[in-house]
């Protein structure tokens, strides 16, 4: 198992490969459990202010450097590549302000995406209306099977 030390190691190494992707914008990592490991000892870094080829340069130079470490994700060819993913967690007290309005303040109130949120939010309404008098009705399989989709 990769100790938080030895982690911080490794990153400290990536600083001494390129300083961008130790101390830039937005450089960091965590350690993961990645699912189908057997042990916990995966980092997974967070491309700071850089392009990717840059990014996926310096990871694949610490890596080669590091004994028993291994590069992943990895196109089919065998090639490193990276993976996006992201997740934000504003708050709103949906039972005060259940427009959003806390929400939007934190992620920007375009009028477009307030127009999306809405939309969005009327779909959801609907679909729970839905569902819950297929409930009440005893035909959720029925309900599930024919009528519910998921854009």
């Amino acid at each position: 198992m990769l100790s938080g030390e030895g982690a911080q190691a490794s990153f400290e190494h990536l600083g001494t490969i390129n300083e961008a992707l130790f101390s830039g914008l937005f450089a960091g990592f965590t350690q993961i459990d990645l699912p189908g490991s057997l042990t916990n000892n995966t980092m997974l870094f967070l491309q700071p202010a850089v392009s990717k080829r840059q990014f996926i340069s310096g990871l694949s130079a610490a890596v080669e450097d590091e004994l028993g470490a291994s590069y992943s994700p990895l196109k089919n060819n065998g090639a490193p590549t990276t993976a996006r993913a992201g997740v934000a967690f504003p708050e709103n007290d949906w039972h005060m302000f259940q427009d959003g309005n806390q929400y939007l303040a934190n992620v920007g109130g375009s009028v477009q995406l307030r127009s999306e949120l809405a939309a969005l939010r009327l779909r959801h309404l609907v679909a729970v209306d839905s569902l819950l008098e297929a409930i009440e009705e005893g035909g959720v399989e029925e309900y599930l099977a024919a009528q519910f989709t998921c854009p």
